[in-house]
C-alpha cells in the first residue's frame, strides 16, 4: 500500500500513526522541510530504524551531507 501526501503538515501527522516500511521525502516543501520531517522521525523510537530516502533536486555535496546528518538512509 502506498500513501501519498501533497502537504508536508499532513506528513507530520500521518507518520505519527502509520508504521511505514519506507519513507520517500523531498527536501523542499512548504511549511515543514523534508529535513525537519526526518529529524522528527529519528527522535521517535518507533521510527529510528525506518528507511528514509531523500528524492530531491537539491543535490550539492553540502545538501547530501546534511541529509545524512539528519538521518536519511539514502539520498
Amino acid at each position: 500500500e502506498v500513501v501519498t501526501l501533497a502537504d508536508s503538515m499532513q506528513a507530520v501527522e500521518v507518520i505519527e500513526y502509520v508504521e511505514p516500511d519506507l519513507v520517500i521525502v523531498d527536501v523542499m516543501m512548504p511549511k515543514v522541510t523534508g529535513y525537519q520531517i526526518v529529524e522528527g522521525m529519528r527522535r521517535s523510537p518507533r521510527h529510528q530504524n525506518t528507511p528514509i530516502l531523500f528524492l530531491s533536486a537539491k543535490d550539492s555535496p553540502r545538501d547530501i551531507k546534511y541529509g545524512y546528518k539528519v538521518g536519511a538512509s539514502f539520498y
